[in-house]
């Protein structure tokens, strides 16, 4: 058990107590102490940490003792149970965050807080299909493998959140995960699933025209599929959904593509907005309707009650 709590606070000044279990480890209670010291340098404080301090006789001595003879410039104190003198210099220290490392902390407090009420909305859409039975469909995730960090955008967060939502996500890095696999079979999938999911990419435009005269491509094969659903009715065309991750349309997508409304994930800050009305799309919930408007207009809603509430706590911290 690693804790806090809140001991006094005067003057602009608040007091807090770190507290551990009697089994916790050094490397816990230091990596503890240094999330909270952390999550203190976002908010644009002076932290100055104070240690316990004891006599040679060990009597541990007052905190506010401490603190305000290091405040009022001595360098010393005296034993209030046997008056023995106890040197302070090395009692406390003063924090000093760099102004990167400040901001580094706050973009990720500000992701972490948006994150949070973007799972509140996503529950909310869940209990909305849940009411109206609305079957959830089938999507298929077509994309290039070949960049490390496309890769794992696609997986933990595209697919992961699609799920988290209570849409069927069909992925080759969870379906194919077992040796032995067939990868034509998988590929198939890509005809029978309710929608398709086109990432787009540099990468992926190359692998699907697949002419390395070596051999082909994955993505070309499910692009064949994909390409039927584009030459078929109206319906089938809306069930192919392109999303842009890299690069533009005109090199990121094949050509029977280009030109459609797609999702644009180019610009991380705007991730949430994206892929809610992606979600609402899949679930074939029209966006002027009253719970897409209503859904879309709480994830940048803050009652004024939880806005004073995240104020009074930086200003606690």
């Amino acid at each position: 058990m690693c804790g806090f709590r809140r001991e006094a606070e005067q003057d602009g000044q608040v007091d807090f107590v770190l507290y551990f279990g009697l089994g916790v480890t050094e490397t816990v209670r230091t990596l503890f102490q240094s999330l909270f010291e952390n999550f203190l340098a976002g908010r644009n404080l002076t932290v100055m940490r104070y240690q316990p301090v004891s006599c040679s006789n060990g009597h541990a001595l007052n905190r506010a003792v401490v603190r305000e003879q290091v405040l009022s410039g001595a360098d010393f104190a005296y034993c209030s149970r046997c008056g023995k003198r106890v040197d302070l210099l090395n009692s406390y220290k003063a924090i000093q965050f760099p102004k990167e490392d400040v901001a580094i902390v706050e973009a990720q407090r500000r992701v972490a807080d948006q994150r949070s009420h973007f799972e509140q909305v996503v529950f909310r859409l869940k209990t909305y299909v849940t009411e109206q039975k609305i079957t959830p469909p089938t999507c298929f995730i077509s994309y290039a493998w070949g960049t490390p960090e496309h890769e794992r955008w696609v997986e933990h967060s595209l697919a992961s959140d699609l799920v988290n939502a209570g849409l069927v996500v069909v992925l080759d890095r969870w379906e194919n995960a077992r040796i032995g696999s067939s990868v034509p079979r998988f590929v198939e999938r890509a005809g029978k699933c309710d929608r398709v999911i086109v990432v787009g990419t540099p990468l992926y435009q190359t692998k699907y025209e697949n002419d390395e005269p070596m051999g082909g491509f994955v993505v070309a094969a499910e692009g064949d599929l994909i390409g039927g659903r584009m030459i078929g009715s109206e319906a089938e065309k809306l069930s192919v959904l392109p999303i842009l991750l890299a690069g533009t349309d005109e090199l990121s997508f094949p050509y029977l593509l280009r030109g459609r409304v797609y999702a644009d994930f180019r610009k991380s800050e705007a991730y949430f907005d994206t892929i809610l009305n992606l979600m609402l799309t899949l679930y074939e919930i029209r966006p002027r309707s009253p719970v897409a408007v209503e859904l879309r207009e709480s994830l940048h809603t803050r009652t004024d009650k939880s806005a004073s509430r995240i104020l009074r706590a930086a200003a606690s911290a």
